[in-house]
């Protein structure tokens, strides 16, 4: 039956958002969707592929496996039309956020007893709003005064879009310097 051999049928391919992207493919990956081909009766065939597996948007990345992301891989034999869905994936831009300390007074240098507080840097993804780590001790004595965490100057953000450093801020208050007593004596009358 060489007839049944020359059948002609099309394949398609069509690109969907993973549904825990929780948003639509961009114009951009639509585009990138393999052309519809002729296949014939009693042949194999296998998707076409993406001229691109990945894709950057402002804040993230779509990405495509060209094996796994494929409803199924492979049709063999050809028996009619064929029609493959590709999944793309999305992940969030990762970001960082530092932290960073400085005095409240010009002039002045943090004590060497103050850089061990600073927090840990923290990773949070794209849009996500973000606070300051907290400080393990907000004061600080030497002998010279007191120092004293203010507060962070930049913090929280909204909706970060680049990777932050969080400036916190620390007031120096001096020892007061008492003067010495002095004792006058009374002198005595008499």
């Amino acid at each position: 039956s060489s007839d049944l051999e020359k059948i002609e049928y099309t394949q398609t391919h069509e690109f969907v958002a993973d549904p825990a992207a929780g948003r639509p493919l961009p114009q951009g990956i639509t585009d990138l969707t393999p052309e519809s081909i002729t296949i014939y009766h009693g042949e194999r065939t296998v998707p076409l592929q993406p001229t691109e597996d990945t894709y950057a948007v402002t804040d993230g990345t779509w990405t495509f496996s060209r094996l796994g992301d494929w409803d199924h891989y492979k049709v063999d034999p050809i028996t009619g039309n064929v029609h493959y869905i590709g999944t793309w994936h999305f992940a969030k831009t990762p970001l960082t956020a530092t932290h960073e300390f400085r005095t409240c007074q010009a002039g002045m240098t943090l004590p060497k007893e103050i850089s061990p507080l600073l927090p840990a840097d923290r990773s949070f993804l794209y849009g996500d709003d973000v606070a300051a780590g907290e400080v393990s001790s907000t004061g600080v004595t030497v002998p010279e005064g007191q120092w004293s965490f203010h507060g962070w100057e930049n913090s929280p953000v909204t909706s970060a879009t680049t990777n932050l450093t969080f400036t916190g801020c620390w007031d120096f208050t001096p020892t007061p310097v008492i003067p010495p007593k002095v004792s006058v004596e009374n002198p005595k009358k008499g």
